[in-house]
């Protein structure tokens, strides 16, 4: 859980996601792959990004890539509902809808 709470929820912007030890690996782009806890990787080179509101969409080239091990991926959903996590109030990820509900899907107008 300390793995995903330091990628998951904090922003690079304020904190070193590398300070601790860690195994990663630099790669064609010059980014630092994550080893640890890995089931594979694609390195991308950004060709456009898109602004959709809430969220940012980046249109890439895959360059690179690799499945390093067999696996079950985790899913958002089985951090939520199986390991229980929650997410921090002061991540960058938090939105708390109108009325103290989370679970709305967002509503066109």
């Amino acid at each position: 859980m300390k793995f995903i709470g330091c990628f998951g929820f904090r922003s690079g912007r304020t904190y070193d996601k590398f300070k601790d030890p860690l195994n990663y690996e630099i790669f064609i782009t010059g980014t630092p792959i994550v080893m640890d806890y890995s089931l594979g990787y694609l390195e991308c080179v950004v060709k456009e990004a898109v602004d959709c509101g809430t969220h940012t969409l980046f249109i890439a080239k895959v360059v690179g890539g690799e499945i390093l091990q067999e696996g079950e991926p985790m899913t958002y959903s089985y951090y939520r509902n199986v390991k229980k996590g929650k997410v921090p109030k002061n991540a960058p990820t938090h939105f708390t809808f109108p009325g103290g509900d989370r679970t709305k899907k967002a509503q066109k107008n």
